[in-house]
């Protein structure tokens, strides 16, 4: 067992790594060329959820827990899978906590949305993190379950925003620190959606299909 700690931090680290890098990734993306709709596509959040926290691995003893958090998402690559389904791959980071604890984490979203459609999104995201506080000190994996819907802004942009809500489930684990599992849920939502401009409601946009971000004039 004294050997578990490197082991399980050395790889977190470099899933906090890779997320840096790729959050860093709009200052060299490109601008979309004429005729495609490739460009990255940014999103932030903040969210709110509550859930169980178990006291020690297999002790069956939960308490319960509640938490806040704040993040941003960096899609770098999609592939269309079908007429309307579009799979997208990219880093994410996140700052969560609660009133004994807080978490700094990273990893990579992978999800699949109907982008052209009506926006429906359902999303998976693996990492890790380290955190500091009696209830969230050390290294921890996390995985998350997304289910929402989103609509993206932006036309023949160096960067594209992708604005909207996700439902949340996270598990969390401690690998090192004698901790059970943290199960978490509740809902994410980019906060521009409640300051919508003059020319644009933003929930409204939720609901229609997304065009092609940069067309070919005729």
């Amino acid at each position: 067992m004294g050997n578990a700690g490197p082991v399980i931090v050395r790889p977190v680290a470099l899933a906090l790594l890779v997320s840096g890098i790729g959050v860093a990734g709009p200052a060299a993306a490109r601008r979309a060329p004429e005729g495609e709709s490739d460009g990255p596509v940014w999103t932030g959040w903040l969210g709110a959820g509550g859930g169980a926290r178990e006291l020690g691995p297999g002790t069956g003893t939960v308490r319960p827990v509640a938490e806040l958090r704040a993040g941003l998402g960096l899609e770098l690559s999609s592939t269309y899978i079908s007429r309307y389904h579009e799979l997208k791959i990219g880093p994410w980071i996140q700052a969560t906590g609660d009133l004994t604890g807080a978490l700094g984490e990273g990893g990579f979203e992978l999800g699949l949305t109907k982008e052209r459609y009506d926006g429906t999104y359902f999303g998976l995201r693996a990492g890790g993190g380290y955190g500091v506080g009696p209830s969230d000190r050390g290294a921890a994996i996390v995985g998350t379950l997304l289910l929402g819907r989103r609509h993206a802004w932006g036309e023949c942009a160096y960067l594209y925003r992708a604005r909207g809500w996700r439902a949340f489930a996270t598990v969390r684990y401690w690998p090192t620190e004698g901790r059970g599992l943290t199960v978490v849920a509740g809902v994410e939502i980019d906060p521009s959606l409640f300051f919508p401009d003059e020319d644009e409601d933003y929930w409204r946009e939720l609901n229609r299909r997304n065009p092609d971000h940069c067309l070919v004039p005729e």
